[in-house]
């Protein structure tokens, strides 16, 4: 109902959304399951992949790698004649994903907030005070850019699978859970999967990516119990971890999953922003630095590095709409740009021979489930 001024009425209560939700409810503060950045997150993330140094340099790094020998290279005879060399190959660790998101906060638009929109809140590093509208801004502001780095890095891992042994390529293998639960087919379902690991050498538990039939799948196994043949596949659930990912999908398709091998993929990280590079580097009105995005792992979050620009216009200025690309006169107040630079290393193509059961094999398997 609206206040009618100038007759001595109270004026009216302005309550924020999130106050009444509490943040986990609040739509703004909302995070998708990225469950490929979580799976990329919970590898061992050597150091040698993130190419920044503490100082703010950029390193550049190859990969070598030797390919094993099979029976082939082997003698039948003992003898001092023959012999076997073995090369050394390289790879590059390269950068590929750049994603970025600018967010702009007038003064006047703080002025017109209460005092608590110009409270200052330290963020990143170094530590930085900015006004709290802005550091609520970069929170709606998390999904898209988690989004985005996401579903990048997991475009490159579709083009990154290697071969499953068991099929000679690197086309998704359709594997039935099967309805009917009388008999124990030992040739579908997570069975077939966890045999096809084992044929390829994967050590470790198995760390599934996806969505669709498979996440409907995983969500059943906390209610389930032994079925009329006294198998309990809850217990083998257990056995593999799996990752909730809405962009599946689309990017490998409906009820398709990708299998990997613990640490066969990893995340390549590059901070720009640290070092020399961080804080006031040099003359100009932007402060530089890093900071923590909170992704969503479950009922918990996990943080996600990425660089930041603070930027402060003392003018008007006229800048670029992202989304619409139509322009946008800004009064004077601060521009705050989230960036990231990331890639994705995987077991190359060539780490086993041409002649090698194993050639192609990458520590990757994909997948398409059914149900029937």
């Amino acid at each position: 109902m609206a206040v009618t001024l100038g007759q001595g009425f109270r004026p009216y209560l302005l309550a924020a959304l999130k106050d009444i939700t509490g943040n986990a409810a609040y739509p703004g503060y909302k995070l998708d399951p990225h469950g490929f950045l979580n799976l990329l997150q919970s590898q061992a993330k050597p150091n040698v992949l993130k190419l920044n140094t503490a100082g703010g340099h950029k390193n550049t790094v190859q990969v070598k790698y030797k390919q094993r020998l099979t029976k082939d290279f082997t003698d039948t005879v003992k003898s001092c004649d023959n012999t076997v060399v073995i090369p050394t190959a390289e790879v590059p660790v390269d950068l590929s994903v750049t994603r970025q998101v600018a967010i702009y906060v007038e003064d006047e638009t703080i002025a017109k907030f209460m005092d608590d929109a110009s409270r200052s809140v330290a963020i990143g590093q170094p530590a930085t005070d900015v006004a709290f509208e802005l550091v609520d801004d970069i929170m709606h502001a998390a999904n898209a850019i988690l989004d985005g780095v996401n579903d990048d890095l997991l475009t490159l891992a579709v083009a990154n699978i290697g071969f499953n042994r068991v099929t000679g390529s690197a086309a998704a293998k359709t594997v039935n859970f099967p309805l009917n639960t009388t008999n124990l087919p030992l040739n579908a379902g997570l069975t077939e999967v966890l045999s096809d690991y084992k044929i390829n050498g994967g050590m470790g538990r198995p760390q599934i990516i996806g969505s669709g039939l498979m996440h409907n799948f995983m969500l059943q196994q906390g209610s389930k119990s032994a079925d009329q043949s006294g198998f309990d596949t809850k217990i083998q659930a257990a056995g593999v971890d799996f990752y909730h990912d809405l962009s599946a999908t689309t990017i490998l398709g409906s009820n398709q999953v990708i299998a990997y091998e613990p640490n066969a993929v990893q995340l390549v990280e590059y901070l720009e922003y640290t070092g020399f590079k961080a804080g006031f580097p040099g003359a100009g009105n932007s402060i530089f630095g890093t900071m923590a995005l909170p992704m969503q792992v479950g009922m918990e979050t996990l943080p996600v590095e990425f660089d930041w620009q603070l930027r402060y216009s003392d003018c008007q200025q006229t800048l670029t709409d992202a989304y619409y690309g139509t322009s946008l006169t800004l009064q004077k107040g601060w521009n705050f740009i989230i960036s990231k630079q990331c890639g994705l290393f995987t077991v190359p193509s060539g780490a086993y021979r041409a002649t090698d059961a194993m050639k192609n094999n990458r520590g990757s398997y994909r997948y398409t489930v059914t149900n029937v």
